[in-house]
Formats: structure tokens, sequence, C-alpha cells
């Protein structure tokens, strides 16, 4: 018993770290669609070993997120972001300071997301 309730603790605490390296290294954007796709992972597992139902508009919903997902992918292979200007080293931060003063966290964004902010 022991042994499942480590394995589910040391399971879920490499889960948060990644979370939380996925949102430095990458953007929002792309931790929330990561999150859609656990979820459509989810849906698909328990439709295929607990034979669940899906209705006729749970399947739409699936198929739309499926969609935006694989659009999102293409968009980003066609168009990747510019690196910035100067070389930026990424590195795991110590402390939520050093996070905040090496990664902004709208570094990723096309300069839309920071004018809502700034304003």
């Amino acid at each position: 018993m022991w042994g499942r309730v480590m394995f589910g603790a040391v399971l879920a605490f490499f889960m948060e770290v990644s979370e939380y390296l996925v949102v430095c290294y990458t953007s929002s954007l792309t931790f929330s669609i990561s999150g859609v796709a656990k979820e459509i992972m989810t849906l698909s597992l328990a439709v295929y070993i607990y034979n669940e139902h899906l209705t006729l508009i749970n399947l739409c919903g699936l198929l739309l997120c499926v969609v935006g997902i694989c659009l999102h992918v293409v968009l980003k292979a066609m168009h990747p972001t510019k690196p910035p200007n100067h070389q930026q080293t990424h590195h795991i931060p110590l402390t939520p300071t050093d996070s905040l003063q090496q990664v902004p966290l709208l570094s990723e964004s096309d300069g839309e997301e920071q004018e809502l902010f700034t304003r």
C-alpha cells in the first residue's frame, strides 16, 4: 500500500514540475493546449477501457478540440516566433523572484498580450 501511495506522490510531484517547466520555456497558450490534449486522452481512455458512451454533442466538442490543437500546431510550425535580439539563456530558477527577473511571463507572445497589460 505504501508503495502505491509513494508512486502516486512521486508521479504527481514530477507532473507539477513538468507543468512549471512548460510554462517557463513556452507560453501559457501551449500549456493550456497541452491540458486540453490531456483531457482528450482521458476521454479516449474512458471510452476504450470502461466502454463509456459519448453523446453527439460531446463527440462534436471532442472533434472541435482536436481540430483546434492541430491548427495551433500547424500555425506554430509555419510561423515560428522570432527570437529576441539579445541571447537569453534559460535556466531553472532557484526562487520565484529569479523566475520573474529572468523569464518574463509574456516572453513568447507577439506583443498583443503585453499591450493589454500596459494599459
